[in-house]
């Protein structure tokens, strides 16, 4: 009664793609970053290989990189990344296992996954269907009962052990899910999840679709994640840290809601329309962000003063402190985007703007299909707003990238 899955859809040969972009990213001072104070700008260079398979129920997948960056001619960084292993089995009709290194999405959104616990990479908003190969799975094992019309997913998952002890912790979890389509075309699943070391929180997902438009949202109420956090910076009053504040684990034990609602609405062919409101539980409030501009400025004022090494540690700290600027770290945003297809060429236009500020990430790219497996895409992003604002004290003026990808 146990049969590999991969034996009974068909085993598959080696394909991939090969992958080469170029990208320029010009600074700019910020009160996170006075006078380009810590150097941010850059040019880089990336040359990658992906490579993936099945045999006999056995799925892998492979990423090799070669990255550099115009500092000190160029040094290169060679890295090679398993983001897939993983053996898929059935046990007679109902049940079907896989074990291993794997990727498990119970999201709908695009720019941002509440229910994205089984992944070890962040939404790239430049590419959210990664057409570029760069998410990566967590080792996992998943069993799935296929009911007449319930599914149910049970799944404990682990950490890579490369991976930092914040990372491992958020990765080891136990998770099961209730799955049904309720209507013609309305689909709903109801999840429970228990991450190591903190109580159970739960998800909803749902969708709707009808005729040319798709309504979807995503929810999960449970605790925070752990995260590496210079905790006393917004614990208290505006004050200069001597030595510079130390980032800390944050276990993250309080109940937070993580949400998106959005939909698409593509009224005719080669155009597709986006929508999604974003919130983050987890995020930076009101009353913590305004304090947060109180540290920026004491910092930068700190700077002519004796106390200058400290001050240089401290604004190192502050700037940390906005993380990856596409990810956010306030509590909601909102993310639009348009597709228009033209013959061999596709035009793309996303924002995802803070709602808080107004600031925002927005980006225009084109891609070109030179040959049946043959892309070019340019891209170009730009963080806009106020001084004081999110995508504003981002220490880059705009990115630009070229990026070239052949697929066999």
């Amino acid at each position: 009664m146990a049969t590999p899955s991969g034996a009974v859809a068909g085993d598959a040969g080696v394909n991939g793609y090969a992958l080469a972009s170029l990208a320029r990213t010009p600074a700019r001072g910020t009160a996170a970053n006075p006078e380009n104070l810590f150097d941010t700008g850059s040019s880089a260079a990336e040359l990658a290989l992906g490579l993936e398979g099945t045999v006999s129920g056995l799925h892998w997948r492979a990423r090799l990189t070669l990255d550099g960056e115009h500092r000190n001619d160029w040094p290169a960084t060679r890295n090679v990344k398993l983001q897939e292993l993983h053996y898929g089995w059935r046990w007679g009709e109902r049940w079907h296992f896989s074990a291993g290194q794997q990727l498990l999405s119970w999201d709908s959104g695009l720019s941002f996954q509440p229910l994205g616990f089984f992944k070890s990479s962040q939404t790239d908003l430049r590419d959210v269907f990664d057409s570029e190969g760069r998410s990566q799975g967590l080792p996992m094992l998943v069993a799935t009962r296929l009911g007449d019309t319930v599914t149910t997913d049970l799944v404990a998952s682990t950490a890579n052990p490369g991976n930092d002890a914040v990372e491992r912790s958020n990765a080891r979890q136990l998770a099961v899910r209730w799955s049904a389509e309720l209507a013609q075309g309305w689909n709903a699943a109801l999840m429970l999840r228990k991450r190591d070391g903190a109580r159970v929180g739960a998800g909803i997902s749902t969708s709707y679709g009808v005729d040319e438009v798709t309504l979807r949202a995503d929810a999960y109420y449970g605790p925070a994640e752990a995260r590496r956090f210079p905790r006393g910076l917004l614990d208290g009053p505006a004050q200069l840290f001597l030595p510079p504040l130390a980032f800390s684990d944050d276990p993250g034990h309080g109940y937070r809601l993580r949400s998106v609602i959005g939909g698409t609405w593509t009224p005719r062919r080669g155009l597709a329309l986006y929508g999604e409101w974003v919130h983050q539980g987890g995020g930076l409030s009101g009353d913590q962000w305004r304090l947060y501009q109180q540290q920026l400025a004491l910092h930068n004022a700190a700077l002519n003063g004796r106390y200058h090494g400290a001050a240089v540690g401290n604004l190192g700290t502050d700037l940390s402190l906005l993380g990856s600027a596409p990810a956010g770290v306030r509590r909601d945003y909102l993310y639009l985007r348009a597709e228009l297809g033209q013959g061999d060429a596709t035009w793309y236009l996303s924002t995802f703007a803070g709602v808080a500020d107004g600031s925002a990430m927005t980006t225009l790219s084109k891609s070109w299909q030179l040959r049946d497996r043959l892309t070019v895409k340019a891209d170009l992003s730009a963080f806009t707003g106020s001084a004081g604002s999110e995508f504003g004290l981002t220490p880059y003026r705009y990115q630009a990238r070229l990026v070239l990808l052949q697929t066999f």
